[in-house]
């Protein structure tokens, strides 16, 4: 074969796999579009939807007028103002459908605070604790098997109540 039509097979050869690759290779329009996570909402949106639990004495709602009170809503409003954000109440959560909240978008953080535990940390992240809460145990008034050593409430043969 001579030189010219060695590079005319060449070039011809290319413009084939060039017109192959532009044809076989996906477009663009076939890649699904990244949804907008929860933070970017609030970042834009300049809002974070709260969901809540009733919790008497830390979190609460005015039936009459519909506001949310307490030392939880106190916290989470002035950290709102001094980030920025606007906090709406928007949902209110059981302590066990909070993950659930969250993924469906109903809520963007739980605000009425809860007990961290290795089961919810699966799929909830959790802030750095704003308040503790203490466990008191109570026995009847003639029961004095514990008066002596609380360690005895050990024992597998007690039985534990928790309201």
């Amino acid at each position: 074969m001579k030189p010219a039509s060695t590079l005319l097979v060449a070039i011809i050869l290319s413009a084939i796999t060039a017109f192959a690759i532009t044809k076989l290779t996906p477009t663009p329009t076939s890649i699904t579009p990244q949804q907008e996570t929860a933070y970017e909402r609030v970042m834009r949106t300049g809002t974070l939807r709260c969901g809540f639990e009733y919790w008497d004495g830390a979190l609460m709602r005015d039936e009459k007028t519909g506001t949310i009170m307490g030392p939880m809503a106190d916290i989470m409003e002035a950290w709102g103002k001094a980030v920025g954000l606007k906090i709406e109440w928007t949902a209110q959560v059981g302590w066990g459908e909070v993950s659930a909240a969250l993924k469906t978008n109903k809520a963007d953080a739980d605000c009425a605070g809860m007990w961290a535990s290795a089961q919810k940390s699966k799929e909830i992240t959790f802030s750095q604790p704003v308040a503790y809460q203490s466990l008191e145990a109570f026995v009847r008034k003639d029961d004095h098997r514990f008066d002596d050593n609380i360690n005895l409430l050990n024992d597998p043969a007690v039985k534990i109540v928790v309201i």
